[in-house]
This record gives C-alpha cells, structure tokens and sequence, in this order.
C-alpha cells in the first residue's frame, strides 16, 4: 500500500464521519483511485507530498484525449467496460469538472490535516462543465 493509498483511505473515514452521501462517497473513491494509478504509471509518484499542479492538469489533458472506461480501478469479475455502449467515447467536461473538484476536495484535506505544506491544486482552475 502506498502513501497516497493510505491518505485516500484516511480521507474517506474522515468522509464517512462526516455522513457524506453514499454516491458522493464512491464518486470521492473512483476518481482519487484512478487518479492515483495514473499518477503512479505516468510519473511513479506514490506521494501526494510529490504532486504537482502540473500533474493535475496533465490528468485534465489526458482525460479529454482518452475515451470512457479506458482505465478502471474496479477489479471485480464481472465487470466488463468494454461491453458497454459508450466505452471509448469521449469524457465530457462536466466528468473532468467533477474529477478536478474531487482531487481537489482530497488535496484541501490533505492540506488541512498537514500532511502536505502546500495545496498544489489552490492555483489549478477547473474545466468548464458545459460542453462535451
């Protein structure tokens, strides 16, 4: 287990105490695993005290190049993304808006527990939602 899997791990406890929704929950978990993984294979960054706002917005940059599904985190059998309809149709802005508004939820936290000095994602402006 990496350090950034235990400070996701971390982050969602500190969600669950706090009542968050269910959906917003898993929204919070999907999006920081995936983020995570890309960050390791990408960069070999493991640590969120060696992230970036560089990385963030080279994340932006390859998920509007990249179609749905193409990367999960989700290991169970029986799912299969290749099956469904919209695989590697292109990810909508409102998608990447709610990704960056996530990893930016996990860095604020990170912030404010002093894991890290400085909030890499203060400066990092978010994708418009509208539009595809």
């Amino acid at each position: 287990m990496t350090d950034i899997d235990i400070e996701i791990d971390r982050f969602m406890l500190d969600c669950a105490a706090k009542g968050l929704a269910v959906k917003t929950m898993k929204s919070y978990d999907q999006t920081l695993k995936l983020y995570a993984e890309w960050m390791f294979d990408e960069f070999e960054i493991d640590s969120p005290t060696d992230v970036k706002a560089e990385h963030l917005r080279s994340y932006m940059r390859s998920l509007s190049e990249r179609g749905k599904y193409e990367m999960t985190v989700n290991d169970k059998v029986n799912n299969n993304p290749k099956a469904r309809e919209d695989f590697g149709k292109k990810i909508s802005n409102s998608t990447i808006s709610n990704y960056t508004r996530n990893i930016k939820v996990f860095f604020s936290y990170l912030y404010q527990e002093q894991v890290i000095r400085t909030n890499p994602m203060k400066n990092v402006k978010n994708v418009k939602p509208g539009g595809k």
